[in-house]
């Protein structure tokens, strides 16, 4: 995935589907971070995305 920085100044990471998201679970880092963040697990729960396992991606945020 690429991180990029979005227009509000925080970042992400977006993957080949274009899916923004909060953390690249291929990262050990990251990994360990979204494992502690309730927030980006439950958008992820809610999330209808299909493409976020595919991805490795934590944290998906739909309305970027």
């Amino acid at each position: 995935m690429i991180k990029e920085q979005m227009k509000n100044g925080m970042f992400a990471y977006k993957g080949l589907s274009g899916t923004y998201y909060q953390y690249d679970l291929s990262n050990p880092v990251d990994k360990q971070l979204y494992e502690t963040d309730i927030a980006a697990q439950t958008r992820d729960k809610l999330s209808h995305n299909l493409y976020r396992q595919l991805e490795n991606g934590g944290g998906v945020y739909e309305n970027l």
